[in-house]
């Protein structure tokens, strides 16, 4: 495998399996081949840390918290087809993977995961978009389990999955600004500011427009709409798997920021250049994976509010209108702040 990436091509191995799972034989085609050949890759050539932890790069053990959506969502999705003992070992190996990256990427001290450790060129601040790769895969593996043949047998490992989630969440949300707003009200009618406990009035980096900072908790980073898409994402189907909706009043002002973002042909605004981290996409510039967020995030939206019959989606074609009013008479997209702060961090290999 000649990539520097070892769960790069994970990311499409969840669709891969999907699509072999539908053809009328799915024992020996294409599909089944490159699956197979991926995860023996992953199990069995990958470089890994003392403990197990598999690498993120093959050309040296390198841990990032990128890998999570990547590679363990991948293991545990073909347990699942898999069934019997060999698929309950690959949904343990999936949850243990995220277990063993946890413990040498998770920061205790600000609740926040760093971006990666071990080896050579290493990004110990808290990447927003890193963060959200690590909880929204670790999510898609509790998912995964929890439809799973296997549900009952591996409960405690669902619990600890829900735990590790939650916990970046509110490491996350506690940069919002404690700011009651009237339009929480009117999206979602049973709210009341006394109802959250996440409230912090000192937190002043994530912008009032809802938007989060590329790094987290650095005031000199700038504003990332793809993060906050994407942490937004994660925020509603956690609320729908964990009946938790302790974040909602913070994923919906950063929902309303996501929309404000997109302009009229679909393309989302303001979001970190994903090749270099450290660096928002220049003007006329987009991202792919920010791309994909929006669509996560609509999905994640639309799920939740099935089952809260009080919210009212704030619609979308307003948030349209809003921002092309606001783009032609300032020319800039509502997630430009105060935190133009390019180049300030030193870029990162492409991953």
């Amino acid at each position: 495998m000649p990539h520097k990436l070892s769960s790069s091509h994970e990311g499409i191995g969840v669709s891969v399996l999907l699509r072999n799972w539908t053809l009328p034989s799915n024992e020996s085609g294409p599909f089944a081949t490159a699956a197979s050949d991926q995860l023996k890759y992953l199990l069995f050539t990958a470089p890994r840390t003392l403990e197990g932890a598999i690498s993120h790069r093959t050309n040296q053990t390198q841990l990032w918290a990128d890998f999570i959506y990547m590679a363990p969502p991948f293991i545990a999705y073909y347990g699942a087809l898999q069934c019997g003992p060999g698929g309950d070992s690959l949904m343990w190996m999936a949850y243990e993977q995220v277990k063993l990256h946890r413990e040498e990427l998770f920061d205790k001290k600000v609740g926040l995961w760093r971006h990666t450790a071990l080896g050579n060129g290493t990004d110990h601040k808290h990447w927003a978009t890193g963060n959200a790769w690590a909880a929204a895969g670790a999510l898609r593996v509790l998912a995964t389990i929890q439809r799973s043949h296997a549900s009952k047998s591996i409960r405690s490992h669902q619990k600890d999955l829900m735990k590790w989630v939650g916990e970046i969440l509110d490491g996350v949300w506690k940069f919002q600004v404690g700011v009651c707003l009237f339009h929480f009200a009117i999206m979602f009618r049973s709210f009341r500011c006394s109802s959250l406990p996440f409230q912090n009035s000192d937190a002043t980096l994530q912008h009032k427009n809802g938007t989060l900072l590329n790094y987290i908790d650095d005031s000199d980073s700038f504003a990332d709409s793809s993060s906050t898409a994407l942490l937004a994402a994660t925020t509603f189907r956690f609320a729908s798997i964990a009946k938790n909706d302790t974040h909602i009043p913070a994923a919906i002002r950063a929902l309303r920021l996501v929309r404000e973002s997109v302009d009229r042909h679909g393309w989302l605004h303001n979001t970190v250049n994903p090749l270099k981290i450290s660096t928002p996409n220049r003007p006329g510039h987009h991202s792919p994976e920010g791309q994909s967020f929006v669509l996560l995030l609509e999905a994640a939206v639309s799920e939740w509010a099935s089952s809260h019959k009080n919210y009212s989606s704030p619609r979308h074609e307003d948030n349209l209108n809003s921002s092309r009013k606001k783009n032609s008479s300032h020319g800039k997209h509502p997630a430009h702040g105060k935190h133009p702060a390019h180049g300030k961090h030193p870029s990162h290999k492409k991953r």
